[in-house]
């Protein structure tokens, strides 16, 4: 029994275009706004590969991150391999399920003998709350609090002594104890 749906193989193919890694040292950072599981596809230049299958006949799976870069917008990651398995690691971690919403550095940093690419990944988990928490209790947001709250205590000190002095008159009369 497979986890596919009709969705997914309709919608499959298309998105935003994949980042490479062609040299050693090449790096991409941005937060993971998608992650689906696939199946693993051979590398055919002239389209798309045939399906992977591991010798047992269980499909070979991969991890496709969308990350949403600063310079680039949009790119997607074909995690297997040692990338899945750095990528793993780092969420590990972190004890994240899920990379949904985190901001991620992945490098490629060598080659294996075997000539396989050996990755490094740093993983920032989401702000818990989301960016509606980060706005609301941010450095800016705390900021504003602090000084509306400093603001607050001024004008009601100011209105204590013009109460206390008679300058002002509140049109409450104080009840008196019986």
């Amino acid at each position: 029994m497979s986890n596919y749906t009709v969705e997914s193989l309709l919608t499959s193919g298309g998105g935003p275009a994949s980042f490479k890694f062609p040299v050693i040292g090449t790096s991409v950072t941005g937060t993971v706004t998608d992650e689906q599981v696939e199946q693993s596809r051979s590398y055919d230049p002239d389209g798309p590969g045939s399906l992977e299958f591991w010798d047992n006949g269980r499909p070979k799976l991969q991890l496709v991150l969308t990350v949403e870069t600063e310079a680039d917008g949009p790119r997607r990651l074909f995690a297997k391999g040692l990338m899945l398995k750095a990528l793993k690691s780092a969420a590990a971690q972190h004890g994240m399920k899920s990379l949904l919403g985190a901001r991620i550095t992945v490098t490629y940093v060598a080659d294996t003998p075997k000539r396989a690419k050996e990755y490094v990944v740093e993983v920032q988990p989401p702000q818990k709350g989301g960016e509606v928490a980060d706005l609301l209790s941010g450095p800016v947001a705390r900021q504003s609090n602090t000084a509306a709250v400093a603001e607050a205590k001024a004008k009601i000190e100011e209105l204590t002594q013009k109460l206390q002095s008679g300058e002002l008159q509140t049109g409450v009369t104080p009840s008196k104890p019986q």
